[in-house]
């Protein structure tokens, strides 16, 4: 686990005493929202977004989020972009060494920012994150029971860390996308981790053939080096057009079935 980490973050800004106090990350959050909204006065169903360990840099918003967010607001979701970056003060592009549960704790604050707007239904919130980002949804699964207030009502997961994480027994219904070839965050883990989860009914898992991490970033290539920062260790990523589309479509029918569009 710590290899994996070390190799996820090893070019990344260390970050500690950061937006401790809730109220502090809060104001930081809503600086630097992004936020796309359908016509109309709602309330509609919304969707966070939470980034990789890069975060929003342009050209990973311009090849992937900006896109998502984009057909996700066509089909009538209030979309918010999850800016962890700014929350710890990192500049866009660093590859942020950010605990899980830290950038779980800017998930929850997102989605209180969410159930404040009168255009939100705040009992019809979802959240749809990649790697890092992916990993600190889990971290809030894994803090929270069906006995308390749930910060969002269903979860899609790219390629998560799930090296050593905790299973979660909260029923909150759960897609993790996966990557057969994934040598960054191996598939195995994550499907190991579901197995434990306390009700695996509500837990779907999409295992793409021949793709690797990062396989919906469509300005990869192929084939690419991922920069672990370690001498000798070759790990990969790269862009998989078949993957990436039927994953997302499967994302798109998840949505629709746990949080319904307007």
């Amino acid at each position: 686990m710590k290899k994996l980490f070390f190799a996820l973050f090893i070019v990344s800004f260390i970050i500690t005493g950061f937006a401790t106090d809730q109220s502090v990350l809060q104001r930081r959050l809503e600086t630097n929202y992004r936020l796309l909204r359908p016509e109309g006065d709602g309330p509609f169903p919304a969707i966070m977004l939470v980034p990789g360990s890069s975060g929003f840099q342009p050209a990973r918003v311009q090849a992937l989020y900006g896109p998502v967010a984009e057909k996700l607001r066509e089909v009538g979701y209030v979309v918010i972009f999850v800016d962890y970056h700014a929350a710890y003060g990192l500049p866009t592009g660093s590859l942020a060494q950010v605990s899980l549960k830290d950038i779980g704790r800017t998930i929850i604050a997102s989605s209180a920012y969410l159930k404040s707007l009168s255009f939100v239904n705040p009992t019809k919130i979802g959240v749809l994150g990649w790697s890092l980002g992916a990993g600190g949804i889990l971290s809030v699964l894994s803090s929270i029971s069906d006995r308390d207030p749930k910060p969002f009502y269903g979860a899609a997961l790219f390629y998560p860390p799930c090296e050593g994480l905790n299973a979660w027994k909260t029923n909150v219904p759960v897609l993790i996308l996966l990557g057969e070839k994934d040598d960054v965050t191996p598939p195995t883990y994550c499907v190991k981790l579901t197995r434990k989860a306390a009700n695996p009914s509500v837990i779907d898992v999409q295992t793409y053939r021949d793709a690797r991490h990062g396989f919906d970033i469509s300005d990869l290539p192929e084939v690419t080096p991922f920069p672990t920062g370690i001498f000798g260790e070759r790990r990969t990523m790269g862009y998989n057009r078949d993957a990436a589309v039927r994953a997302h479509d499967d994302v798109k029918q998840f949505f629709k079935r746990v949080l319904g569009t307007p």
